[in-house]
């Protein structure tokens, strides 16, 4: 599962967004993976869907990611895959929340 969500992220690093969402998938469907992990390969989720223009999904994985662990807010507002979604009302809700 570790495997798999560091797999994810060098994908979403290089652009290969489609090949990223499967291995973060592959990720969320282990059976070991724990809270922590899961939150983080949510979060990597939800960037791979903001990248799409996949708003509604990216909503969904940040609000489930952040029921694993506790989004870093200040990194999100700075992190660039976050770019497309930033001025939107529920990103900017879920910022101050």
């Amino acid at each position: 599962e570790r495997l798999w969500q560091e797999c994810g992220l060098l994908l979403i690093l290089l652009g290969h967004l489609h090949a990223a969402e499967e291995a973060l998938k592959h990720c969320l469907e282990s059976r070991l993976c724990d809270n922590n992990l899961r939150g983080t390969a949510l979060y990597n989720l939800a960037c791979v869907y903001a990248r799409t223009g996949r708003d509604e999904e990216c909503r969904l994985a940040l609000e489930d990611s952040n029921q694993h662990r506790p989004l870093k807010k200040e990194v999100m507002q700075k992190d660039s895959d976050l770019e497309s979604v930033r001025e939107r009302d529920w990103f900017k809700t879920l910022i101050e929340t």
